[in-house]
C-alpha cells in the first residue's frame, strides 16, 4: 500500500510517499515551494518582460500568487484571467475587474497570443510525480487509481469539494492519497 501526503502551505509543500514495503523512517520526503510560490516566482520573471499575461485554471490560495498578480497589474501590465482563476483574488468577478484585469471566457483566452501564459492549480500530481520519477520512484499507479476513483466517487457523490483542496481514500485498491490544504473544505455525503 501507498500512502501520498501533500501538506500545501503558503511558501512550501511538504510531501510525504509512505510505502508499506518500507520501514516508515524510509518513507521519502520532499519540501518543494508551493505552488502560489512557484506562479509568484513565474509572474515575477514576467514582470521583468513586460509581456501581457494570461492566467487560467482554477482557484488557487492566495497570497504570493495574488500579490504579484495585483502587481502585474498596477504596474500596468495587461492581465487576463479567466473567470475560474479570477476567483483566485476575489469572488466578485467586479472587483478583480476594477484591478484592471480583464476577464475573459475560455474561448477567448485560446485566441489571445504574445501573452505569457500560467496556469493556476493548487496541487500538480503530475509535476509532483515527474520529481519522485527523476529519483526512479513511481507514483503511477497512485495516478492510474486515482483517476478510476474520480471518475466513479463524483458520480457516486461521495464528497464534494467545496472550496479547493481533496481527500480521497482509494477503498478498492487500498491505496490512498491526501490533499491538505489549510483552507480545505469538503462535503461528505451521507449515503
Amino acid at each position: 500500500m501507498k500512502i501520498l501526503t501533500v501538506d500545501i502551505g503558503t511558501g512550501t509543500q511538504d510531501i510525504f510517499l509512505y510505502d508499506s514495503n518500507l520501514d516508515i523512517e524510509n518513507g521519502f520526503k520532499l519540501v518543494l515551494p508551493s505552488p502560489t510560490m512557484m506562479v509568484h516566482r513565474r509572474l515575477k520573471q514576467t514582470l521583468l518582460s513586460r509581456r501581457p499575461i494570461l492566467l487560467t485554471g482554477h482557484q488557487m490560495g492566495g497570497g504570493p500568487s495574488a500579490w504579484a498578480i495585483e502587481e502585474a497589474a498596477r504596474a500596468g501590465i495587461p492581465v487576463y484571467m479567466t473567470p475560474s482563476a479570477a476567483t483566485t483574488l476575489n469572488d466578485e468577478l467586479e472587483k478583480v475587474e476594477a484591478l484592471g484585469i480583464k476577464i475573459v471566457s475560455e474561448e477567448e483566452s485560446l485566441q489571445l497570443s504574445a501573452v505569457s501564459k500560467i496556469e493556476l492549480k493548487d496541487f500538480d500530481f503530475e509535476l509532483i510525480s515527474k520529481t519522485f520519477a527523476d529519483y526512479g520512484v513511481s507514483l503511477k499507479d497512485l495516478g492510474r487509481l486515482l483517476w478510476r476513483y474520480l471518475t466513479t466517487a463524483m458520480h457516486r457523490r461521495e464528497f464534494q469539494i467545496v472550496n479547493f483542496g481533496l481527500i480521497i481514500w482509494m477503498r478498492e485498491s487500498g491505496a490512498i492519497l491526501f490533499l491538505l490544504s489549510s483552507s480545505l473544505q469538503i462535503k461528505f455525503q451521507r449515503s
